[in-house]
This record gives C-alpha cells, structure tokens and sequence, in this order.
C-alpha cells in the first residue's frame, strides 16, 4: 500500500479542509443588487407607491436624501425618514417629506435572487456535506488509530 498512516491523514485532512470551505456554498442564496433609476415623472401618476428598499433623491439644487428604510410616494411628495446632505456633502439634515417638483432623479436599490446560481449551490451542498461528514469520521477514526 503507498504511503503510512502519516501519509494518509494527510490526505485526509486536505481532503476534509478543501470540504469545509465548499460548505458555505449551499444554502446561500446568490444575489445581485441593482440600481433602478427613476425619473422625476415616474412617481407623477397620483397612484400612492411604497418603496422598502433604500433609495436615493438626487435633488434639483444638487443635494441629495438618502431614505435607507424606503419612502411613500403620495399626493406628490416623497414620505419617509431620510437625510439630505448638501451638494458638498459636508452637512446632513433629517428630512421626512420631499416635495417631487424638487427632485432630478430617484434611485432605488433593489436585491433580486439568482434562481439558477442558488439551486446549483444547495445541490452541490447535499454531497459536499455527506462527504465532510465521512471525512471527518475517517479522520477521526485514523486519530484513534495512531494513538
């Protein structure tokens, strides 16, 4: 046989290392975050409209309000706990309404899950884990031999 039980607790502990780091990668879900710009006519529709991802107001004056939590767009102004730094960005004031004839752009961040890419990442997981398991058992089990 090639190699001494040195040589294969070796081999069984890369073996054992290189499962655990590809552990992680089932059960997560793999995600892309986007910015969607929003015109300044989008929200013009009167329809009432909730955003609960974080947004950002690029005003006409050159400031900007950030609203991390989301914001209520309603009877023409936006709704919501935000920030609004200068167009220097050196000073910030909490704002809770921004009439929309004041605003040049609105982004919102939205987060979309990738289907394919987590579906292939669980799947790959289900083995990934039985063989850390046998590993690990293996190992264990070459320990208790060498003692």
């Amino acid at each position: 046989m090639y190699g001494g039980t040195g040589s294969r607790l070796r081999m069984l502990s890369w073996a054992l290392l290189v499962a655990v780091l590809l552990l992680p990668l089932g059960g997560c879900a793999f995600t892309r975050d986007k910015v969607v710009l929003i015109t300044a006519d989008t929200p013009r529709t009167g329809k009432r409209r909730e955003v609960t991802t974080p947004v950002k107001a690029h005003l006409k004056d050159g400031s900007v309000v950030l609203f991390p939590q989301g914001l209520t767009v309603d009877e023409g102004v936006l709704r919501g706990a935000g920030e609004q730094y200068d167009l220097a960005r050196t000073k910030r004031t909490l704002v809770y309404t921004v009439p929309i004839d004041q605003i040049a752009a609105v982004e919102a961040y939205e987060r979309e899950v990738r289907p394919v890419e987590s579906a292939v990442g669980t799947a790959l997981a289900a083995p990934v884990a039985v063989v850390t398991v046998g590993l690990s058992a293996l190992l264990v089990f070459f320990l208790l031999l060498s003692l």
